[in-house]
Order: structure tokens, then sequence, then C-alpha cells
């Protein structure tokens, strides 16, 4: 993606914003974002697992199939820098629609989607690496902002 298309990209989002969980009766039912190849997306189980024995920070990004934003971000993920920073972390891509009970240990990131968050690896949500949104602090609407603040949880 070039550097213009990112910025207009971003600039679509930052218009668009976060979405927030609570749906219409209109919403049309979820389909799926085609995410793409690229990411090595683990389970939350695994990411765990790992992050004690590997002492790592867990990338979840939290999304809704319904949400245009979170589709918006899908190709972010294709993307060779961000795919590169996602590689020093461990990755976990959670839909929220499936409620799992873990999720409710960082209620307090907010119920938006997207939500991209950095879990340290004693489990707890890194609140020093944000978008520096004030509005929704782990929402990212620019590509770039996302891969410095991967790099910064990664300590490259």
């Amino acid at each position: 993606m070039s550097l213009l298309t990112r910025r207009s990209f971003s600039a679509g989002l930052a218009a668009l914003g976060a979405c927030t969980t609570l749906r219409g009766p209109e919403e049309p039912p979820a389909t799926g974002i085609a995410w793409p190849e690229g990411i090595s997306w683990l389970t939350w189980e695994a990411a765990r697992r790992r992050a004690v024995a590997e002492d790592r920070t867990t990338f979840l990004l939290a999304y809704a199939n319904w949400c245009p934003t979170c589709q918006g971000v899908a190709p972010w993920f294709s993307e060779p820098d961000l795919v590169a920073a996602s590689g020093k972390l461990l990755a976990v891509k959670q839909d929220v629609d499936e409620e799992p009970p873990w999720l409710e240990a960082y209620a307090s990131a907010g119920g938006y989607v997207p939500r991209m968050l950095f879990i340290r690896p004693d489990g707890t949500l890194d609140t020093t690496i944000t978008s520096a949104r004030t509005d929704y602090p782990y929402f990212y609407d620019d590509l770039d902002v996302l891969v410095a603040s991967m790099n910064k949880a990664a300590g490259a």
C-alpha cells in the first residue's frame, strides 16, 4: 500500500471511527472478514502458554465481523511492515461476538471494536501502549502508528 493510499485509507478510518459492540436489529448477519495470510494467529490459550514460557508480549485484536471499520483494517495485516512487527509478538484475533470468558479481563479497555491491545507476559494489559487517541485509546486508525506500537511492545 503506497504512502498516499495509506494516508487516504487512514483518513477514511478516522472519519468512520470505532464501532460500538451494540448492534441494531437492522444489522445484517455476520459473514466473516477475509483476513489476509501472513500473520501467525494463535488461539488465546496457545498465546498465553507461549507468552509465559517465552516471556513475550501478545498482540490482541478484538474485532466483530459486522463492523465496517474492522473489515477496513483487515488489509493492513498483509502489509510487510505490520507482518514483520507482528512476528516479534504473539498474535491473537478474537471475534468479540463469541464472548469468550477470558476477554472480560480486558473490559477496562472499552467495548468498541476494533481494539488492538498489548498484553504483557503476566496477562495484564499494557496501558502504556496506545494509539494516543483520547476517545478510543486502543483503536488505531493509522497503520504506521500501529506498527510503531507493535515494535515498542516487542522491545524493538
